[in-house]
């Protein structure tokens, strides 16, 4: 499961492999259905992400 939902954030967010490793609940805003990302230089940015209502 673990490893099924990785994938699927790498393949629908465009999340580098680094910034998933780095990843913390408290970048995870499930209200908004957004990710807070901080990538290269530390540059923040927010990408979306889908809810998983039927695939997971």
């Amino acid at each position: 499961m673990r490893n099924h939902l990785l994938f699927k954030l790498l393949a629908t967010t465009g999340m580098r492999r680094s910034e998933i490793v780095e990843l913390t609940w408290e970048q995870i805003d499930l209200s908004n259905n957004t990710i807070r990302i901080y990538g290269k230089g530390k540059k923040e940015r927010l990408l979306p992400f889908c809810t998983p209502s039927s695939t997971v």
